[in-house]
């Protein structure tokens, strides 16, 4: 049954807590009456500076807690993810033709598709860069001598300090790197860790054919279609 009175003590109580600068939520649970009713009965309470203030803060504080509980949600799903994923390729089989078909998939995704001039390779990313290049080697017999490689720099980097960094994460040879390309500079700031872009090609139109035929006859395999003819 309706209890009037009751109805009016918690009404007073609720403005009351809400002048002392409780939330909805806590008001809601400290009554145990829903959040709109709090929502409700306090929607004219006349709040002090100090209590706007102190609301405000509570307010920031629950959000921070809910952005690291989501942090901590996802940091929890990618750790599970990788997990996962780790477990597949210990019990995946590789071999050459495996190796092959991943490079010819990244070399189509990122390279150059005009194979007269060999394989060419452009990317900016040192991981992908070294996974192209382990997966190459892995593939083929190579010529290393056969490589040449152009850094393309912006303007705030040192073309001496880029070419060596490229070097190491490349393992080519200092002197089969050509002169590097100069980007225009756009008046933008510099981009933190940014190394510059390489292009990376390998003089041998055979491995550019090859790679394009293996992502050719793999999608036809797969029942799909190309425009690389």
């Amino acid at each position: 049954m309706f209890d009037m009175k009751r109805n009016k003590e918690e009404y007073q109580r609720a403005i009351e807590l809400r002048q002392k600068g409780y939330t909805l939520r806590e008001i809601s649970e400290l009554l145990r009456i829903s959040k709109s009713t709090a929502s409700l009965w306090c929607r004219k309470t006349i709040l002090s500076d100090g209590a706007k203030r102190i609301i405000k803060l509570k307010s920031e504080q629950g959000t921070a807690r809910g952005l690291r509980t989501v942090q901590k949600n996802r940091e929890k799903l990618r750790n599970e993810i990788s997990s996962k994923v780790e477990k597949k390729l210990n019990n995946a089989f590789f071999n050459d033709s495996i190796y092959e078909l991943l490079c010819s998939l990244i070399y189509i995704c990122e390279g150059a598709t005009d194979v007269n001039s060999g394989a060419t390779f452009i990317n900016s990313d040192p991981g992908l860069i070294q996974l192209y290049l382990f997966l190459l080697r892995k593939s083929f017999k190579l010529d290393e001598k056969k490589f040449r490689v152009c850094v393309h720099l912006h303007t705030y980097h040192e073309k001496a300090k880029q070419i060596k960094y490229w070097s190491k994460i490349t393992k080519i040879p200092l002197e089969q790197f050509m002169k590097p390309h100069q980007k225009r500079s756009t008046g933008k700031r510099t981009k933190e860790g940014y190394q510059g872009c390489i292009s990376i090609r390998y003089y041998d139109y055979r491995v550019a054919i090859e790679l394009r035929s293996m992502y050719l006859v793999f999608l036809k395999k797969t029942g799909a279609r190309s425009l690389i003819g």
